[in-house]
This record gives structure tokens, C-alpha cells and sequence, in this order.
């Protein structure tokens, strides 16, 4: 008499739902890296939207004023949404000079937005609304297109 010779199974071992599950972690693990740089650009766009947008503001405050506002108060039309990444919005009325380290070379800003977590700085210049990226050595800054110092 043999036991289970006319049983029919159904169901997955636990070797076959083992290697699905492996599978899977190695399908999530090549994933991962374009979806985090994937978020990373949108967040990018998304500062440079709004830095754009003072940028514009700027302009127009130094044509009816004659000098650039140094602060988002002065710049009426302008509303700041609250960024996912970034923090530290600042204003400048393009006294201040933004520098890269290991160069001399140094540009007057409008504004700029800091991230999150302090890696790196988006700044909108005052010649041509021109994106600048600092620390020139962040890969943050050349994956995002940005030009840097």
C-alpha cells in the first residue's frame, strides 16, 4: 500500500515561494535607484518652478523700485508654496555674492532654496535667470543639469 501516491497537492513549496520572494527583492533593488532619482528631479523642477517665478517677481520689483527686494514680503505677487525638500528659502537683493568653493569665481543671486537635508543649494542668478547648483562637486547638482561653479 503506498501512501499519497493518488493525492493530488496544491500549493507552492516553500523553495518555489522562496525564489519568487528573491525575485522580487532584486526587481525592488533596481528599481529603487531611478525611482529616488526620479523624486529627486521632480523636487528639483519643482524649486526651480518657484525660483523662476521670484525670479520674475524680482524684476519686476526692480523696475518699480529700482533695486531688488531682499526679502518675500516686499515681493507681493509672490506666494511660496512650502517644498517637500527644500527649506531656507532666502531672498537676496543681489548685494549678496554666491561663491563655489575652490573657485573665483563668484555671481550675484535673487534667491535660492537650501534642502532638506543641507547637501546642496539651488540659486537663481540675476543675469538671465540662470540655475546654479552648489557644492559643484554634489552629484545632486550634475544629474539635476544644473550648471555649477
Amino acid at each position: 500500500m503506498s501512501i499519497g501516491k493518488n493525492k493530488k497537492c496544491y500549493g507552492f513549496t516553500l523553495a518555489e515561494i522562496t525564489v519568487v520572494i528573491v525575485i522580487i527583492g532584486f526587481m525592488a533593488a533596481l528599481a529603487l535607484p531611478r525611482l529616488s532619482a526620479f523624486s529627486r528631479k521632480i523636487k528639483n523642477q519643482e524649486a526651480e518652478m518657484v525660483l523662476l517665478h521670484i525670479y520674475d517677481a524680482q524684476i519686476d520689483y526692480n523696475r518699480e523700485v529700482g533695486n531688488y527686494a531682499n526679502n518675500v514680503a516686499s515681493l507681493a505677487e509672490v506666494s511660496v508654496p512650502a517644498l517637500k525638500g527644500f527649506k531656507d528659502l532666502t531672498i537676496s537683493d543681489s548685494s549678496t555674492i554666491a561663491c563655489a568653493a575652490g573657485t573665483n569665481t563668484a555671481e550675484l543671486y535673487l534667491a535660492r532654496f537650501t534642502a532638506n537635508d543641507d547637501s546642496y543649494m539651488i540659486y537663481v542668478l540675476e543675469n538671465n535667470a540662470r540655475m546654479v547648483c552648489t557644492p559643484c562637486d554634489s552629484v545632486i547638482c550634475t544629474s539635476g543639469g544644473y550648471q555649477t561653479w
